[in-house]
């Protein structure tokens, strides 16, 4: 039918039959443009997600290793690098990663089917070598076939270089153990059971080897009870609960070789950390020649002391603070006084300033110049009764270095 054949009434129907076709096709084109309004609007949302990552991200054709997508922290200072490829990008290298000790993220999730992380060395825009610790994952398309992988990565080149540091200190801290001449040992929470001994250690408590000494507990090589009377067990746990607190504990301890034999100890117990891991180190000192030689010069001293005592005249030794340090009987019977009011005191304490200024300077002359020094000299006895002594002082210097005066008083009141 023509357009001339129709009746009003048709051509009515047909212009609103066309109208309502263009409404159709109006409202279908405004639901296009929103629907593209908002993949426009989720691709902007998702972009934004994406650089909102500080971490380098990729999405990667798994084909040729091409870089179909990439955010602003994998891009920055790259744009101009050609050809697009992930080996291209981050390894500056001309052909894909390969071989066991660079392995290809890609090939690797395609062998695997799944997320792996790997350890890469990647260079940053500015061509600086970082350790990056790269996650993969795959995306599959209708088929189950892996198209792309999604990768990012970490810099963890801070961590590494702790890791190296580390590493070191342990091996720096191993060589020192191993060559040192005192016993050191190492005891680890919580049951606070020996882990490691030098061989120092292991010649110390005659075992046969380290793991022979690390099989035995602390106050298994001690005896039962330690000098003071108190059970070794208990008060082993006691100096370690110190020394954790304080950071270090010094003391002397009594210990048993494995053959048995029991012999003196210094122990320094320091609190240690390595790591995220606090363990105690020990540092253990055989000290029975000490003790024999301590012995033996508190005998000679002791008699020493009897001989001095022997003898009639006043002797007296005094510190380079003109302390009396030591004397005999015979001085204390001069002074009119008890040791004990006496000891480590000075002349000022008992004599009129004239006379202890007197006293003190010939004591310095003796100290300064070394040279033996005999003075007449008034003395005020603890009854206030003047006297005339005459005075001789001799220098001694023990094998430590330090300096004394030895006097020898002779009593010429007449």
């Amino acid at each position: 039918m023509t357009l001339e054949d129709m009746t009003n009434e048709q051509l009515m129907k047909e212009i609103k039959r066309l109208q309502k076709r263009i409404a159709d096709l109006e409202e279908l084109e405004c639901g296009r443009k929103k629907l593209a309004d908002e993949i426009v609007k989720k691709d902007k949302f998702l972009s934004d997600i994406m650089n909102a990552i500080t971490h380098p991200f990729y999405v990667i054709n798994t084909d040729d290793y091409s870089i179909e997508m990439a955010n602003a922290a994998a891009s920055a200072g790259r744009e101009k690098i050609e050809p697009r490829t992930c080996y291209r990008i981050s390894h500056h290298n001309d052909k894909p990663c390969a071989g066991p000790n660079d392995i290809c993220t890609i090939e690797e999730v395609k062998r695997t089917g799944k997320g792996v992380v790997l350890e890469h060395i990647h260079y940053d825009k500015d061509g600086n070598r970082m350790y990056v610790e790269v996650h993969g994952y795959p995306i599959f398309n209708e088929e189950g076939k892996i198209t792309k992988v999604i990768e990012y990565s970490l810099d963890i080149t801070a961590r590494k270089w702790m890791d190296e540091a580390l590493v070191k200190s342990e091996n720096k801290f191993r060589c020192l153990f191993e060559s040192s001449r005192d016993a050191i040992m190492t005891l680890e929470p919580p049951g606070w059971k020996f882990t490691t001994g030098n061989p120092s250690t292991v010649r110390m408590f005659k075992a046969k080897d380290e793991a022979d000494f690390t099989s035995h507990e602390p106050w298994a090589l001690s005896p039962e009870y330690q000098p003071d009377g108190r059970a070794s067990a208990e008060k082993a746990k006691a100096m370690i609960e110190t020394a954790m607190r304080e950071g270090s504990h010094f003391f002397e301890w009594t210990h048993k070789r494995l053959t048995g034999e029991e012999f003196p100890a210094t122990v320094l117990l320091t609190r240690m950390a390595l790591g995220e891991k606090t363990f105690l180190q020990a540092t253990v000192r055989d000290i029975t020649k000490e003790k024999k030689t301590r012995k033996m010069l508190e005998s000679s001293e002791n008699y020493l002391v009897s001989i001095i005592d022997s003898v009639a005249d006043p002797i007296f030794v005094k510190d380079r603070e003109h302390r009396w340090v030591k004397f005999n009987s015979a001085f204390c019977k001069f002074m009119g006084r008890d040791a004990k009011d006496i000891q480590d005191k000075s002349d000022y304490a008992f004599f009129p300033k004239t006379e202890a200024d007197v006293f003190w300077a010939k004591d310095e002359e003796v100290f300064l110049n070394g040279l033996e020094n005999t003075n007449e000299e008034f003395f005020t006895d603890a009854k206030g009764v003047r006297r005339t002594i005459v005075t001789k002082k001799t220098l001694y210097k023990n094998p430590a270095g330090k300096e004394y005066i030895v006097g020898v008083i002779r009593d010429v009141t007449v």
